[in-house]
């Protein structure tokens, strides 16, 4: 999809030079938004040349007269996009209001919140023998898909232990090593010494801008259960 702010139909941009000759044109605007008037003059000109050009297809639609419609369009566009970058855009003397009435459109400059993530972590666990690796597939749990969501990424926490060891209890205790993974499937390769281990893992959702200046618990999700699988 386009994002040019051009109207791609013909019909919309003759009605959008409509309102740039108007304006353009007012010798008091371009006082109060610091335009040169030279600069005005340059693109009233293009914008003659394309309704020009148009009104003569109009009248005769010959192919020769239809590529001179079409290079005056692409003209007139090239002098509406140099005039907003250089006069318009940035321009602090124009409210955003009138600058939309010339088709542009104000930049926004907030961004909508990530949501705080309340789904678990729903994943599964797989040993590769060979690399001494585990992988982890991931996804929101009870999710209809297979992706992350709106959610920036996992927090995994990883203990290895003795297989006589028991699981540990809650995700909290200073035992557990923490990495981020924001793409599915997370995988640790581990060192021949684990080997025969058991490793537990827990997975939570987070999205760091929401707790940005906050408690950066607020942009954690709730912890799943933890899951076990031995090294191999």
């Amino acid at each position: 999809m386009s994002t040019d702010w051009l109207p791609t139909k013909e019909q919309d941009l003759v009605d959008l030079v409509k309102q740039w000759s108007v304006t353009l044109a007012d010798t008091a605007k371009q006082t109060a938004f610091g335009w040169a008037p030279e600069d005005c003059t340059a693109v009233l000109g293009k914008i003659t040349d394309f309704t020009d050009a148009r009104a003569g297809y109009q009248a005769d639609k010959t192919p020769e007269k239809r590529l001179d419609k079409d290079e005056a369009v692409e003209a007139v566009k090239e002098a509406m996009r140099g005039f907003a970058n250089s006069s318009i855009r940035f321009n602090k003397k124009m409210s955003d209001a009138e600058k939309l009435a010339l088709g542009i459109h104000p930049k926004d400059s907030t961004h909508s919140p990530k949501p705080k993530p309340a789904e678990h972590v729903a994943f599964v666990l797989r040993v590769d023998a060979q690399g001494h690796a585990v992988w982890a597939d991931y996804r929101i749990a009870e999710g209809a898909g297979r992706g992350k969501g709106p959610y920036h990424g996992v927090e995994i926490r990883l203990w290895v232990l003795p297989l006589a060891e028991s699981a540990p209890v809650g995700a909290e205790h200073p035992g557990w090593r923490s990495e981020v993974d924001t793409a599915t499937p997370w995988h640790h390769d581990f060192a021949e010494a684990e080997v025969g281990m058991r490793l537990h893992v827990t997975m939570r959702w987070e999205n760091p801008s929401v707790g940005k200046g906050e408690d950066p618990e607020s942009s954690k999700g709730p912890w799943c259960a933890v899951q076990s699988v031995v090294i191999a």
